[in-house]
């Protein structure tokens, strides 16, 4: 119980579900959501490997970052950016977009 009272693990927990959310959201049902726009296999897969493309220089390019650039900055901006961009995917109705590519 005294794990859960540490605002770090704490911030790591919450650090790592909104990241997997992304995955757990998208892979289920976005290709069969790409179904509905005749999208071809190779055209899917393109679709489906945006996120290793970011990941992977993500990963190559944190650790060249500046030392003056705390830990707890980067996690908690990367946090807000992606809890921000997540309102965009799909067709948001709360967004107002359109239900078409």
């Amino acid at each position: 119980m005294r794990l859960l009272s540490t605002p770090r693990i704490i911030f790591a927990v919450m650090s790592c579900t909104l990241s997997n959310f992304v995955y757990a959201q998208l892979e289920p049902t976005l290709t069969l959501r790409l179904d509905d726009f005749s999208l071809s296999t190779f055209q899917k897969g393109l679709v489906l490997c945006i996120y290793p493309l970011i990941y992977i220089p993500g990963t190559i390019l944190t650790p060249m970052m500046p030392s003056k650039i705390s830990k707890r900055f980067t996690l908690l901006f990367s946090c807000f950016l992606m809890g921000f961009f997540l309102l965009f995917v799909g067709p948001s109705q709360i967004l107002g977009f359109d239900d078409n590519l």
